[in-house]
C-alpha cells in the first residue's frame, strides 16, 4: 500500500500528557488516506500525477520513461521532503534539539531525495536509522 500524499500537513503527532508530563512517548501517525493506492508488487504506471506540488518525486514526472515505478519508493521521496520541511522548523524554534539527532535526520533525509529511486533506503532501512540515533 502506497499513501502517495506524504507531507507535513498528513501527518499528526501526539503526546499524551502534554505539556504538563512531556515523560509520555510521542504518537506519531499518518492522515488524509485519500490517494492511498493498494500496490501488490509496489510498482505501478504514471497514468496520472498525484499528490503535493514540492513532494511528488522526480520519476513520477519522468515523460521519457514511460515504465513502472516503485511508489513505495515515491512515498520514501515524499517523506524526505517532509524531514527538510520539519528541519526548517527546527531552525527557527526557540527549543534546543540534539544535534546529533538533527544531524542524523539530515543525512537520512538526503538520501530519502535522492534523485534516482533505487539509491533511496527502504522504508526499513530508515526506521533503522532513525531508531539508532
Amino acid at each position: 500500500m502506497t499513501h502517495r500524499d506524504i507531507k507535513i500537513q498528513n501527518i499528526l503527532i501526539h503526546q499524551p500528557g502534554y505539556p504538563e508530563d512531556s515523560s509520555e512517548s510521542v504518537e506519531v501517525r499518518l492522515a488524509d488516506f485519500g490517494l492511498v493506492k493498494a500496490c501488490p508488487h509496489t510498482i505501478g504506471t504514471r497514468s496520472h500525477v498525484v499528490g503535493t506540488d514540492g513532494y511528488i518525486a522526480p520519476e513520477i514526472f519522468d515523460v521519457d520513461d514511460c515504465g513502472p515505478i516503485s511508489w513505495y519508493k515515491a512515498d520514501v521521496y515524499s517523506l524526505g521532503v517532509t524531514f527538510r520541511s520539519l528541519l526548517s522548523i527546527h531552525k527557527k524554534s526557540p527549543q534546543t534539539y540534539d544535534t546529533r539527532i538533527v544531524k542524523g535526520i539530515h543525512m537520512i533525509r538526503l538520501r530519502m531525495i535522492a534523485e534516482d529511486p533505487d539509491s533511496r533506503p527502504s522504508p526499513n532501512a530508515i526506521l533503522e536509522h532513525l531508531l539508532s540515533l
